[in-house]
């Protein structure tokens, strides 16, 4: 079984494969990384992560992969963010109908 973690900034409420273990949180602090093999932070725009430079020094320390889901394609605030040197993958300009049927392609890969 896999184990994955969601770190859900949007609204959306995330219902995926029961084969799938998903530890859901909504911030950085709460974060337990224990033997995971990827986590997803998704989130409509970037502005809405908080404190960017906290979350990417987290993610600087860990060892499993990141990947950052944007809902609103934001490229230059992509380009700029702390977070994506740290996070293996940006997927962008995902709308909330197609954000489930993504995900879960994301992590049928992992």
């Amino acid at each position: 079984m896999k184990n994955i973690i969601i770190i859900n900034f949007t609204d959306q409420i995330l219902s995926l494969n029961s084969q799938i273990q998903i530890n859901e949180f909504t911030n950085f602090e709460k974060l337990k990384i224990t033997n995971q093999q990827a986590c997803f932070i998704i989130t409509n725009s970037l502005s809405d992560i908080p404190d960017e430079k906290y979350a990417a020094e987290i993610i600087d320390k860990s060892n499993i992969i990141f990947y950052l889901i944007t809902i609103n394609m934001e490229p230059e605030l992509i380009e700029k963010s702390l977070l994506t040197k740290s996070v293996k993958a940006v997927i962008s300009g995902l709308n909330q109908k197609n954000l489930i049927t993504k995900l879960n392609e994301l992590i049928n890969m992992v």
